[in-house]
């Protein structure tokens, strides 16, 4: 897995293939304490799992994505939803 960053972890693909994006929260956490991990402290050589937390509906907008979407980074990646049985483990907000 590969997950690109700027301040925040904006899109997370596997074999070059997105499969989350921001708004959606890709949050990186140690395996032995399950403790968050941010950007700046991250490592390599850590043991880390990703998990997807699904972004609140208003966020998902077209409006909201224009601001807060991958576009809005600079990525010509369209934002696809995380769903159940998607390749991440994840939940939702609101």
């Amino acid at each position: 897995m590969r997950i690109d960053f700027q301040n925040e972890n904006l899109i997370a693909h596997v074999d070059d293939v997105p499969i989350a994006t921001v708004p959606d929260l890709i949050c990186i956490v140690s395996t032995d304490a399950a403790e968050p991990i941010t950007t700046e402290l991250l490592r390599y050589g850590q043991r880390v799992a990703v998990v997807g937390i699904r972004c609140h509906p208003l966020l998902a907008t077209p409006g909201a994505l224009a601001v807060v979407g991958p576009g809005a980074f600079g990525y010509d990646v369209a934002y696809q939803p995380l769903e159940p049985g998607g390749p991440l483990p994840w939940t939702t907000l609101g």
